[in-house]
């Protein structure tokens, strides 16, 4: 039986920030995410975690409010099957995130495959397709 996405986050050492953040949200994202789906999350590392709290001058997860933690994590969620090769295909393009912003309309995120994946153009992609 396939794992589903919060089930590989528990399996991964690299995204036990990603697990606690999920778990903080507002919206029940575990549950969510601990679902058939489809969709893709484009998985912050603890690196990338550690980043954007001294970005922007928090010292731990919990200093960040639920519900923009909840944006932030779900402009990580695509709410389809995508794969590095469906992007490499398309080579640049937007993909449909699950954050939403004004008038409740979904963001979409920008993919750029010039130069390896990257997202929104800052961040890479560094293991693809774990499924």
């Amino acid at each position: 039986m396939e794992k589903n996405i919060v089930e590989l986050a528990l399996d991964t050492p690299e995204l036990s920030t990603l697990v606690a953040a999920l778990s903080r949200a507002d919206g029940n994202l575990v549950n969510v995410l601990s679902g058939n789906g489809p969709f893709t999350v484009l998985a912050p590392t603890n690196a990338a975690f550690s980043a954007f709290l001294a970005d922007n001058g928090f010292s731990s997860l919990d200093q960040v409010p639920t519900d923009v933690l909840s944006q932030i994590l779900l402009n990580h969620v695509i709410m389809s099957d995508v794969t590095s090769s469906d992007l490499i295909a398309a080579g640049s393009g937007y993909a449909k995130g699950s954050a939403t912003g004004a008038g409740d309309q979904n963001i979409s995120i920008f993919f750029d495959t010039t130069n390896g994946v990257r997202f929104n153009n800052a961040a890479s992609v560094s293991t693809a397709d774990i499924v």
